[in-house]
């Protein structure tokens, strides 16, 4: 008997990049290649580095100097956070009050009470939340 069972093709998930300098550059480029991630804007103070954005990911991305106005639109379901440390906690922090998922490079927060204020956010919205150690998956921590 044929299987009636139909496969249901996920949508993309609409993502929006904080900071982009090296490493907001390389998690560009490593969300470029997975089809089901789409870079639907970025957020940088520097103008230098959105035109280097729109060169990498396209012209027609939208780019703002505030990432406050990304995390407050609709259709952005994620943030990847690549900001220098001391603002990655605050970030992480907003970006759970808006509703998105989270993916932010360590440290996630200078002190123990903005953790505890991450992980709260995370339960209360049900919103999924990663931080990674990527440094040390470097060749150069090999012994």
């Amino acid at each position: 008997m044929a299987s009636t069972q139909r496969f249901i093709r996920p949508r993309q998930i609409s993502t929006a990049l904080v900071g982009f300098g090296r490493r907001g550059l390389k998690m560009a480029l490593a969300a470029r290649s997975i089809r089901l991630l789409r870079i639907a804007g970025v957020a940088d103070l520097y103008s230098g580095r959105l035109e280097r954005a729109r060169e990498a990911v396209g012209e027609d991305l939208p780019t703002v100097g505030d990432y406050r106005d990304l995390i407050e639109r609709s259709e952005i379901q994620a943030v990847l956070i690549a900001v220098p440390e001391h603002w990655q906690g605050r970030i992480c922090l907003e970006s759970l009050e808006a509703g998105k998922h989270v993916y932010c490079e360590t440290p996630m927060a200078r002190l123990p009470a903005e953790i505890q204020q991450i992980l709260n956010a995370q339960r209360e919205g049900n919103l999924i939340f990663e931080t990674a150690v990527t440094q040390l998956s470097s060749p150069l921590h090999l012994r």
